[in-house]
């Protein structure tokens, strides 16, 4: 993968399917990239962008690895905390928040289910949604609310992995790609966002 960051930044607005159907139409191909864009951004190739989708790509190959992390998922949270930790900061679990507070349009802190904690920055990663209806409309903007009532939602996804005592493969990786996905996200996968988006959950979806 040798896209330049101009050809990344000239295809940012670009639907992934759309850039894909200007190159070919076979579905092998189709299916591998959906199963990729699924993998990275819980969406399907018909809502991600084309730009963005090159850059990840790119740098995967680039990394030759497909960001498994050593230590597994885990290590991620321990890495994040580590830094935190050497910059002063302090980790409070089993306090849920319950209002970002701010003062004339500068954040202040979060109030939490056991008090305050005062903050020049307030990161937050529970939904662009959610982290409005935490901070306020008032404090955020009308058209910031508006901007957000407008989004998308992407789809979700869960990861099982199994550590084995032994090798079962010769492979180092396999992947399984369904033929629901050559041409984007899969007609039940489709009725089972909406039915998501609207508040109804089913108790079985098929796998």
């Amino acid at each position: 993968m040798r896209a330049s960051d101009a050809f990344i930044d000239a295809h940012d607005e670009v639907i992934l399917s759309d850039f894909l159907d200007s190159y070919t139409s076979d579905p092998q191909v189709h299916r591998f990239i959906n199963t990729f864009c699924y993998m990275m951004f819980a969406m399907s190739c018909r809502g991600a962008s084309a730009g963005e989708f090159v850059h990840c790509f790119r740098e995967m190959f680039k990394a030759a690895d497909t960001s498994y992390p050593r230590g597994g998922s885990g290590a991620i949270a321990d890495a994040y905390l580590r830094g935190l930790e050497r910059h002063g900061g302090q980790l409070h679990l089993g306090r849920g928040v319950v209002r970002v507070l701010s003062d004339g349009g500068k954040v202040t802190g979060v109030l939490t289910d056991d008090g305050k904690i005062a903050a020049d920055v307030v990161v937050s990663n529970v939904g662009i949604d959610l982290t409005l209806q935490l901070a306020g409309e008032e404090s955020m903007g009308l058209d910031y609310a508006r901007y957000v009532a407008g989004l998308d939602y992407s789809g979700s996804g869960v990861v099982a992995k199994y550590l084995l005592d032994k090798q079962v493969l010769d492979m180092p990786a396999i992947i399984y790609m369904s033929d629901a996905c050559a041409r984007g996200i899969g007609t039940w996968q489709a009725a089972a966002s909406a039915e998501a988006v609207a508040g109804l959950v089913k108790e079985r979806h098929p796998l």
